[in-house]
């Protein structure tokens, strides 16, 4: 009698294999497999009110190691009057005869005890020499200034004034002057603390400073910021790409920003003859630098009068 065969038949593991393959390949991915990331947050950015917005020049890739070795560990105090630096531009044609409506101006929103802790600094540009009775008439913390020569920068935009190019180059005369004075008993002005913000303006324009100061601590001005509003002409803001600042409702620009473009304006707006205004000459020059406007709608241009 033959034995019982105990042999696994060869169907059996032609079958079995594919299966115990299958086991282990699903097995070991189980076991061995990466954590999967967390989804990413439906609210990227939640602005707290007393803290500063991120930079918009800071790498999108950046991970906390990075942010922590570059960004200052420790917040810096409020801004205050005393942390900005006002650049009006005016000429001596326009600010005599117009005196009854600028000067009144100037002291409704720049007016402070003198002295005064909060005491502004701002700096009136003419083309020109201003009579003494002028200088007499200005505000505490005003001082007046006469822009430097710009006649040998080309202008040839057809329905533009050339004063344009002066205006311009306000920032960078005002840093450059700033920068070689010193504290002396000459009538110059001390700046301190140090400053954080130009601000920038026309001679009719008027800024709610709190409003202001407001605005400007939402910002950290270690950082490259353009800060302003466009213009309420939508043919305008077409023309410049709704990129543009106007000056009529004031442009507030960071200190560290506002250096590197005291550096470069001499050389940029010979690069830009034909463009009409002095705004637009800023707004080419930043960017050259790579900063882009950052909108504030708190900055408003009308027609007569350009406020804050």
């Amino acid at each position: 009698m033959a034995t019982p065969s105990h042999c696994i038949p060869l169907r059996a593991i032609l079958v079995a294999l594919p299966l115990l393959s299958l086991l282990v390949t699903v097995s070991h991915h189980l076991l061995y497999r990466p954590s999967s990331p967390l989804p990413p947050p439906l609210l990227t950015h939640v602005l707290h009110p007393s803290s500063p917005p991120p930079s918009p020049h800071a790498p999108a890739n950046s991970n906390s190691t990075t942010t922590a070795a570059t960004s200052p560990s420790v917040p810096s105090p409020p801004t205050t009057l005393r942390h900005v630096v006002f650049g009006i531009a005016s000429s001596r044609r326009k600010l005599p005869l117009r005196l009854p409506l600028r000067l009144p101006l100037l002291r409704l929103w720049l007016h402070t005890p003198s002295p005064s802790p909060t005491t502004p600094h701002g700096f009136v540009f003419l083309d020109a020499p201003a009579p003494a009775a002028v200088a007499r008439a200005l505000p505490h913390g005003i001082y007046l200034r006469v822009s430097a020569d710009a006649s040998r920068f080309p202008y040839t935009h057809p329905r533009g004034l050339p004063s344009a190019v002066r205006v311009a180059r306000i920032a960078g005369e005002l840093i450059s002057a700033l920068d070689a004075e010193e504290d002396d008993d000459d009538g110059n002005p001390t700046l301190r603390p140090a400053p954080r913000w130009l601000v920038l303006a026309d001679d009719d324009t008027a800024f709610v400073v709190p409003n202001l100061l407001r605005v400007l601590n939402k910002y950290d001005h270690r950082e490259p910021w353009y800060i302003g509003a466009r213009s309420e002409s939508a043919a305008q803001n077409a023309w410049h790409g709704f990129g543009m600042a106007y000056g009529g409702a004031g442009v507030a620009i960071s200190w560290t920003l506002a250096r590197r473009l005291g550096r470069v304006i001499d050389s940029c707006v010979l690069r830009y003859p034909h463009v009409y205004g002095s705004d637009a000459r800023i707004f080419a020059c930043l960017g050259e630098l790579g900063v882009e406007l950052t909108h504030e709608p708190g900055f408003h241009q009308v027609r007569e009068f350009l406020c804050f």
